[in-house]
C-alpha cells in the first residue's frame, strides 16, 4: 500500500499580506472619502471625517472667529487652522488654540480644538463619520474571505485564506471569517478602554490637562503601548517567518500562496 503524504501549503508572507491590505484599504477607503468629500462641501462641513488616506496642512491665524464654544483658553498664544483633504478635496476642518509655555527645556501647554465648516467659521452640528470607515472596511474583508476566500487585494497578490480543518472549502464560514477580523484588535484592546474611560471621566480642558500631567495617566497610557506594540511585534515576526499569527491560530484560519 503507497500512502501518500500531503505537505503543507505554503504560507503568505509579510510583504504580501502588507501589500493586499494596502489593496484593500483603497478599494474601500478612497471612495468613501470621496463621498464624504461631496458632503463636506454640500452641507457646509456638518460631515467630517478621515478615513486614513489623508493630506492635513495647517495654517497660523491671526484672530479668532466669533461665537467660540466652550471659549478658548485663558492666554493664548498659538491659533491654527487645519484641513483634512484626500486629492485636494477637503474632508474636515478644525480650528486649534493653545496656550502654549516654555520652561527651560520643556514645553508644556493647554489647548482647545473647534469644528470649522467649510466656509471656515464654528461649526456646532458635526456628525464625525470614522468609524463609518473602520465598519465598512471590516465588513468587505469578513464577506468576502467568507464567500470567496480572497478579497480583491489577496487576488492580485495571488494568495487567500483557507479553513485549516477543511482546506479544500472555497470560503470560510462566516463565525471563523469574524473571528479572524476581530482577533487583530486584541492588542487595542486595552488603549481602547483606556481612551473610552478617560474621555468619560474628562469634564473640558481643565481636567484634561490636570489628566494629561498625572503619574496614573502616564503609566496606563504606557502600559496599553507596549501591550499594542507586543501584540504587532508578535504578529509582525510570525509573518516574516512565513508561520501563521496568532489571529490565524485562534480563528483556525491560513493565508497561502495559490
Amino acid at each position: 500500500m503507497i500512502e501518500t503524504v500531503q505537505e503543507p501549503r505554503r504560507r503568505a508572507g509579510f510583504w504580501r499580506r502588507a501589500a493586499a491590505f494596502l489593496i484593500d484599504m483603497a478599494v474601500v477607503l478612497v471612495p468613501l472619502q470621496d463621498v464624504l468629500a461631496v458632503l463636506f462641501a454640500q452641507t457646509n462641513g456638518a460631515f467630517q471625517g478621515s478615513f486614513g488616506l489623508k493630506f492635513t496642512t495647517c495654517m497660523p491665524v491671526e484672530k479668532l472667529p466669533d461665537g467660540l464654544q466652550p471659549p478658548p483658553p485663558v492666554g493664548y498664544n498659538r491659533i491654527v487652522d487645519c484641513k483634512t483633504s484626500l486629492f485636494g478635496f477637503d474632508t474636515a476642518r478644525t480650528l486649534t488654540v493653545a496656550k502654549e509655555t516654555q520652561t527651560g527645556n520643556t514645553r508644556s501647554g493647554v489647548f482647545q480644538t473647534y469644528a470649522l465648516g467649510a466656509d471656515g467659521m464654528p461649526k456646532d452640528d458635526v456628525l464625525y463619520v470614522n468609524w463609518i470607515a473602520v465598519l465598512a472596511l471590516f465588513a468587505y474583508l469578513i464577506l468576502l474571505e467568507s464567500r470567496l476566500g480572497a478579497t480583491l487585494g489577496k487576488r492580485c497578490v495571488s494568495v487567500k485564506v483557507i479553513d485549516t480543518s477543511d482546506e479544500t472549502r472555497v470560503g470560510l464560514p462566516a463565525r471563523k471569517a469574524t473571528t479572524r477580523q476581530l482577533s487583530k484588535l486584541i492588542g487595542s484592546v486595552p488603549a481602547i478602554v483606556f481612551g473610552l474611560i478617560l474621555f468619560s471621566q474628562v469634564g473640558g480642558v481643565e481636567d484634561l490637562q490636570t489628566v494629561l500631567v498625572a503619574w496614573w495617566f502616564n503609566l496606563a497610557s504606557l502600559g496599553a503601548w507596549l501591550i499594542g506594540a507586543a501584540w504587532a511585534l508578535w504578529i509582525i515576526v510570525s509573518l516574516v517567518r512565513k508561520k501563521d499569527p496568532v489571529y490565524d491560530r485562534l480563528a483556525g484560519t491560513a493565508v497561502v500562496l495559490k
